[in-house]
C-alpha cells in the first residue's frame, strides 16, 4: 500500500528539491550538448549578418570580474542563428578563426556558398572580411574581392 501524498514520512511525501532538479537538468543538458552543436554546424544560408552584442557578455562575471566583453552571433537571413562565440575583446582579430571555420564547415557539409554578409559596422569590417573571406561575399551591396 502506498501512503497519502501528505504523509511527509511516506513514499510520496518526498518533494525533490532544487540540487536535484538542477542536478538532473545538467545531466540532460550534457547529454543532448553533442546533438545541438551538430544541428547548427547544419544550418547554412546565403544570407549571412554577424553582430557584437555586450548585453549578455556584462552578465559573466567570475568573482565579479567580467570574463568576456562581447558575444558575437551570426544568424543567416531568416534570423536562425548558425552559431555564436564569448570573444575577450570587441576587435575582429578574434574572429579571423571563427569566420574561416563557417566557411569550412559550408564546404565540408555541402551547403551553398553564402552570396551576402552584413553586419551593423560594414564600414570598418568590410577590409577585415576580405583577408578572411574564402567565397565570393557582397558586404552591403559592394562586392568583396
Amino acid at each position: 500500500d502506498f501512503s497519502k501524498f501528505e504523509d511527509a514520512n511516506g513514499f510520496f511525501g518526498w518533494c525533490p528539491g532544487e540540487n536535484f532538479w538542477s542536478r538532473l537538468m545538467r545531466k540532460d543538458l550534457d547529454r543532448l550538448e553533442k546533438q545541438w552543436t551538430r544541428q547548427m554546424q547544419m544550418v547554412g544560408g546565403t544570407i549571412l549578418k554577424g553582430d557584437h552584442s555586450r548585453k549578455t557578455a556584462k552578465l559573466i562575471r567570475i568573482k565579479g570580474v567580467r570574463i568576456f566583453m562581447a558575444v558575437y552571433s551570426m544568424m543567416i537571413g531568416t534570423n536562425q542563428i548558425l552559431g555564436f562565440w564569448f570573444t575577450v575583446g570587441e576587435g575582429l582579430d578574434e574572429l579571423k578563426g571563427v569566420l574561416t571555420s563557417v566557411a569550412h564547415r559550408y564546404k565540408q557539409h555541402g551547403l551553398v556558398e553564402p552570396l551576402l554578409f552584413y553586419t551593423d559596422s560594414c564600414c570598418k569590417e568590410r577590409a577585415f572580411l576580405k583577408t578572411v573571406r574564402t567565397t565570393r561575399c557582397l558586404c552591403l551591396g559592394a562586392a568583396i574581392r
